[in-house]
């Protein structure tokens, strides 16, 4: 093996690493892998990269997830800390101008959602699902 030959392949290199040290420190991460994109291609070297990459891709995914998901979990335990403290917090009823300026907001927000396709997608998707809903409560 030259250099040149060390050089050109230097990538799949280091995702063979790469994947070695996920089996040696999370064995079950790799399992999934190969469930999912099927053992490694060992008989056919023009296969190792494109499996490799895969392979790289769905641990990447799964690392995101976790940290999307642990970001989410702390979210939810600041949003409820905050709802428990405004729930605490006693207020005046609110002045007429108040109200309006509260319905003035909420026209600003209904606008920018209506311009939303996917907005409509979702009201079109929950209109069809009500309908089928209460077609089928009517024949019960």
């Amino acid at each position: 093996m030259s250099v040149q030959d060390v050089l050109a392949n230097w990538a799949t290199y280091g995702s063979v690493t790469k994947v070695l040290f996920t089996q040696i420190n999370e064995p079950q991460r790799l399992a999934d892998v190969i469930a999912n994109i099927g053992p490694f291609p060992a008989k056919q070297p023009a296969r190792w990269r494109n499996w490799l990459d895969a392979a790289s891709f769905l641990g990447d995914l799964e690392n995101a997830v976790k940290v999307t998901d642990s970001a989410l979990r702390q979210m939810n335990t600041f949003i409820a800390a905050t709802n428990g403290i405004a729930a605490a917090v006693r207020l005046p009823a609110p002045t007429n101008a108040q109200i309006q300026g509260l319905v003035q907001e909420l026209s600003v927000v209904n606008a920018a959602i209506k311009q939303d396709q996917r907005f409509a997608a979702a009201l079109a998707i929950g209109e069809a699902l009500a309908g089928q809903i209460q077609g089928q409560l009517a024949k019960a």
